[in-house]
């Protein structure tokens, strides 16, 4: 379509880093998208506005473009079925990674909280086909009021992405960073992952796959070793720990060093990436609500050490839970008087 084209224009002047010109050709698409009535084409150009803002560090705008782009997917996705819905959420979730990341680069927290928050319920309506109207989301405001002066959260995001998000809410303060963890990739244990990850093929275990292939933007680049490949690797060390596997055997050979030193050093490195920045926040606090994010979900963060050589289980209370929304759902659940109990266990690694 004509107005196709005029976004491809767009995205033509955007690459060449001349974004006036690439604001006004994709504000021009919007304009013909919408008297066409395509509301697909409308939420892609109104997106390709607000991350043109973003690289012009125009963060408030760039978040009021997204905004519009990800209230239209929404709509959209809403009358959808089959894997044309499936395509939508994948869409918007990837368009809230961004309004998350302008929010936080804003420093308006509570509306990161609330983006965070959102893309999470959607998620996981859409994935157990429930309704969204029984996940209520609870502003920041409302969240902090339920905290104890002992008691703090830590919300991962956008895992998927080079910059990543962690935010910090305590009773009274509400704080947020974009973070990277190229660190991870550029040290020395990306050496041992590809021997790690076949080693573990062979085995009953974790095996992630990247299924949000529409969340992949031109814009973001992927790393020779990924985030997944390292929490592999060291959840295959902590599998490991006590006995020797045949490729623990064939590193202990290689550099001298048993398992119980690679887990320390490991576990150093990942808590100076994913908690350190934190540390002033979380001064005084015993309990630490955590609300992980992606391949983050299968690593336990209270095996990780600090600089004082303690680990996180030594010096806080940690609970994991998938959103505030659910944890207040759940705090929520009313059961019949003989309602049968029952214990279940699943996705053991032996």
């Amino acid at each position: 379509t004509f107005g196709g084209t005029i976004d491809g224009i767009g995205q033509f002047y955007f690459r060449q880093k001349k974004y006036d010109k690439a604001i006004k050709m994709f504000e021009d698409s919007v304009r013909i998208a919408r008297k066409l009535g395509n509301e697909g084409s409308t939420s892609v150009s109104l997106f390709n506005i607000g991350w043109t803002y973003y690289e012009l560090k125009n963060y408030k705008m760039a978040a009021k473009s997204f905004l519009e782009s990800v209230n239209i997917i929404e709509k959209l996705r809403k009358t959808a079925t089959g894997a044309t819905r499936r395509d939508y959420i994948a869409r918007q979730i990837a368009m809230y990674q961004y309004l998350t990341s302008a929010y936080v680069r804003e420093k308006n927290f509570p509306k990161a909280f609330n983006a965070i928050e959102l893309s999470r319920a959607r998620f996981l309506a859409e994935q157990i086909a429930g309704s969204e109207k029984d996940i209520l989301i609870p502003s920041l405001n409302e969240m902090q009021r339920t905290l104890s002066g002992d008691s703090a959260v830590i919300m991962y995001a956008n895992m998927n992405l080079n910059n990543k998000v962690m935010m910090v809410v305590t009773k009274d303060e509400a704080y947020g960073i974009e973070f990277s963890s190229f660190a991870l990739y550029d040290s020395k244990w990306t050496n041992y992952i590809e021997e790690t990850n076949s080693e573990l093929e062979k085995q009953r275990g974790l095996n992630i796959v990247d299924r949000d292939k529409a969340q992949e933007t031109a814009f973001e680049i992927k790393p020779a070793c990924s985030c997944e490949a390292i929490i592999n690797y060291y959840r295959a060390l902590l599998i490991a720990s006590g006995h020797e596997s045949r490729g623990l055997a064939i590193r202990k050979r290689q550099h001298g060093k048993t398992s119980d030193d690679e887990i320390k050093e490991l576990a150093k490195l990942l808590y100076n990436i994913f908690v350190k920045p934190l540390e002033e926040k979380l001064k005084g606090k015993t309990n630490l609500l955590i609300i992980t994010d992606g391949p983050l979900g299968f690593m336990p963060l209270e095996t990780l050490i600090d600089e004082s050589g303690r680990y996180m289980v030594e010096k806080y209370h940690i609970t994991y839970v998938q959103s505030m929304g659910v944890m207040d759902l759940i705090k929520k659940r009313r059961y019949e008087d003989n309602r049968k109990p029952l214990l279940a266990f699943g996705g053991a690694v032996y």
